[in-house]
């Protein structure tokens, strides 16, 4: 349910604002995203966390 609710805001959003948007959770799991084939929930939070960590 939080999936479906934060992708529909991030379509709206990105279609409003002409940005890619991304929504993730505290652990770093994307749970919507305008930037990703199939968007929501592709699972790689690993890689997030990762990036947000290193600094990058």
């Amino acid at each position: 349910m939080l999936a479906k609710l934060a992708q529909e805001i991030v379509n709206i959003t990105s279609e409003v604002n002409g940005h890619d948007v991304l929504i993730t959770d505290r652990e770093g799991m994307v749970l919507g995203s305008s930037n990703k084939p199939g968007n929501s929930c592709w699972g790689h939070s690993a890689k997030w966390k990762n990036h947000l960590n290193s600094g990058s």
